[in-house]
């Protein structure tokens, strides 16, 4: 069982926390939010989370295994560098670019693995899988990433995106196979709100 923090709780983090009940895999322990209001404090209690002072505090807090940023992606940079900063992540590089624009930035990680984790759903198709492809290209053993299917469960069906998109989840997996038969799909992740790939070099 992970014990995990929640950085930020607006809707999305509130989704996520309400989400893991019950897992047998991860649950949700402290939290920290820029502004803690009095509907904060009573989620907060209602789902027994400790409140941190600040996402630092989080960062040196014994009792947490893991953070889950829910914060604007102009600080998710900062955050992750800063959270494997303070577990000293073996083997562990971040590197901040556009490698759509630059992608010889891939070539030169000399990655196992690269990661795509909510990054290719404001892109359109073709551009997502341009990317895919490149870090398929240059990291020594294959990628993961994730995308909102267009098959969700119906609870997600109406909520808005904009201006992230839903990607067709069977050509994703068709577009995978053709570049391996190394590939893994899974798509259980909050009723099915995203799905992940992974490929792997044959």
């Amino acid at each position: 069982m992970i014990n995990a923090a929640i950085v930020g709780l607006g809707w999305w983090g509130r989704t996520l926390v309400e989400s893991a009940q019950g897992s047998d895999f991860i649950r949700f322990v402290a939290g920290a939010t820029r502004t803690v209001s009095p509907e904060v404090k009573a989620f907060a209690d209602t789902h027994k989370l400790r409140l941190a002072e600040n996402f630092e505090a989080l960062l040196t807090d014994p009792n947490v295994q893991a953070v889950v940023l829910c914060t604007p992606h102009s600080m998710h940079a900062r955050q992750v560098i800063a959270a494997a900063q303070a577990q000293n992540l073996p083997r562990s590089e971040f590197r901040l670019g556009d490698a759509l624009t630059d992608p010889s930035m891939l070539r030169t990680t000399e990655a196992d693995f690269i990661c795509f984790s909510g990054s290719l759903n404001t892109m359109d198709e073709p551009c997502a899988r341009r990317l895919v492809q490149l870090a398929f290209e240059a990291a020594a053993r294959g990628v993961v990433f994730n995308f909102l299917s267009d098959r969700p469960h119906q609870r997600w069906a109406d909520q808005p995106l904009a201006p992230a998109r839903r990607f067709d989840t069977l050509a994703w997996v068709n577009w995978s196979l053709d570049l391996t038969s190394r590939v893994t799909f899974t798509q259980d992740y909050l009723d099915g709100h995203d799905a992940t790939i992974m490929l792997r070099h044959d």
